[in-house]
């Protein structure tokens, strides 16, 4: 029976090729065993490899927190309405600083116009004197065009004063803003 088993050969049933004739190859029962052993082996710790590959990848992933695409879409959403409403806000900035006079009360919500003016004086710690329109939030500063007519104007808010350094070289100092 042994001998049986250790030479197999194909089945006379078996389909012949047409064309080339392929070797014909004898194994014994035992060579056969131990090739599908190691074709097994691998295939296993093939498989085993990719699994913890696939397991590890897995686990990575769900340590991410979830974040909903609705979320997504509502931050991308206000992400949007926020630039337009800073877009917005400049735009309106921007006209009234064009139609301010820079007079106390000349904002379109007053009332009344004074004669005193709205831009409130300070001084920075190096020396620099500049002026922001409480009504407008236009800053002036010495290097505008209008600076000296704008702060030679009697102010009706009070000056106020950074700290005073002492600097080596004061007119380098003034330049940097």
């Amino acid at each position: 029976m042994e001998n049986e088993t250790e030479n197999i050969q194909p089945s006379p049933k078996a389909p012949k090729s047409k064309g080339t004739e392929e070797p014909k190859i004898t194994l014994g029962m035992s060579e056969l065993s131990s090739i599908i052993r190691e074709a097994v082996k691998a295939a296993v710790e093939t498989s085993s490899v990719e699994s913890a590959k696939i397991i590890a990848d897995a686990m990575k992933e769900s340590r991410k927190p979830y974040v909903d695409p609705k979320q997504i879409a509502n931050e991308e959403m206000m992400r949007q309405q926020m630039r337009a409403t800073r877009q917005r806000l400049a735009e309106n900035i921007k006209l009234s600083q064009s139609n301010c006079e820079h007079f106390q009360g000349s904002n379109e919500a007053s009332d009344f116009v004074g004669q005193l003016s709205s831009i409130v004086k300070h001084r920075l710690d190096n020396g620099v004197v500049w002026g922001i329109c409480t009504n407008c939030l236009r800053e002036f500063w010495p290097t505008d065009v209008d600076y000296r007519k704008q702060m030679s104007r009697k102010s009706g808010n009070r000056p106020s004063q950074a700290g005073i350094r002492w600097f080596a070289d004061p007119a380098a100092a003034a330049a940097v803003r």
